[in-house]
């Protein structure tokens, strides 16, 4: 009766410790997320919103909070001010101009050149 008793601790035993491994390894190969980097959509918007807000109501009905940027085309204020007023209606949609999106794409590439050489 003791054979079977060491038998079935030495089974679970090993199980344990070959588990605890497996969970080490398949937490060491995960990503790793940092607040640094993100995922964004793009949304390239001319004259015409009516396209970009039916993405983004449609975006918003299936809960698709993916963080989009608009990126205003236009060459007129009035058309300006109507993208940015889209954007505001959201609250995961951030307006910017050309000028401004490659700024911040800029700064997206200097942190994450940092991030890639730590």
């Amino acid at each position: 009766m003791e054979a079977v008793i060491s038998v079935i601790i030495c089974f679970f035993t090993i199980y344990g410790v070959f588990s605890i491994l497996y969970d080490c390894i398949e937490r060491a190969s995960e990503p790793k997320e940092t607040s640094e980097i993100s995922v964004h959509r793009i949304v390239f918007v001319g004259k015409d919103t009516g396209d970009a807000e039916a993405f983004l109501r449609c975006a918003a009905l299936k809960e698709d909070l993916t963080d989009t940027i608009i990126i205003s085309c236009c060459d007129r204020e009035e058309e300006d001010c109507a993208v940015k007023l889209l954007a505001s209606q959201f609250g995961f949609a951030t307006c910017m101009t050309v000028n401004e999106y490659t700024a911040f794409v800029n700064k997206e590439k200097e942190l994450l050149k940092h991030h890639c050489c730590l």
